[in-house]
């Protein structure tokens, strides 16, 4: 009983999801190069720059987010119970995104072309990740390419989302496990990746 309504918002929905996360990797390339003074001058602890650009990043989720649930509140189908699974899934996503942060600011330092494979990652990610079409009609049509596309966590964060917002339902839960393990390592990850880095940047820039 989808409406022409329910896809805008899930569209709506998996776009601000995929900002975040393509946003953060056109960016952080070039947090810590935009800043040398801060790395040869000044005591500072340099991770705070990616996490800063990933946390406003991350606001214009949110933003995005209540404008969306607003939507569903006042000109869709009403919000259920379901809704309170959100911070669930949506947490996860910021873990994904603070670590991408790290490992692509600290790398940017060194290889500075890799800032212009942001909007190749972020179309890539725009067809991969489910914003046009749900992950069912993947799976069912195309269980090929599902092979792939089924370890991409923002697909599974994506259909979360828009089960538990539009449709009233209750998300998978080992969809929810994989995207916090997912989470979970990444940020590890590009933490330990930023820290191994850090002390060369000054003797690059």
């Amino acid at each position: 009983d989808e409406s022409t309504l329910d896809y805008a918002l899930g569209v709506f929905l998996g776009l601000n999801v995929l900002g975040l996360v393509s946003g953060v990797i056109g960016g952080a390339p070039g947090v810590i190069v935009s800043q040398p003074n801060f790395v040869k001058k000044v005591v500072f602890p340099l991770e705070i720059l990616p996490a800063a650009m990933a946390g406003t990043l991350g606001f214009d989720l949110l933003i995005g987010l209540g404008l969306c649930l607003a939507g569903i509140i006042f000109l869709g189908q009403g919000l259920t119970f379901s809704a309170f699974w959100i911070p669930v899934i949506v947490v996860p996503v910021f873990f994904i995104a603070l670590g991408l942060a790290w490992f692509f600011s600290a790398i940017g330092v060194f290889i500075r072309d890799v800032g212009q494979l942001g909007s190749f990652i972020g179309l890539a990610l725009l067809y991969s990740s489910g914003v046009f079409y749900s992950a069912d009609k993947a799976r069912e049509t195309a269980p090929g390419i599902w092979t792939f596309l089924k370890w991409n966590p923002l697909i599974h964060v994506i259909d979360a989302l828009r089960q538990v917002s539009l449709w009233g339902g209750a998300p998978s839960l080992q969809a929810l496990a994989y995207i916090w393990v997912f989470g979970v390592v990444t940020l590890l990850i590009g933490a330990w990746f930023f820290h191994r880095l850090r002390p060369a940047f000054a003797d690059v820039l």
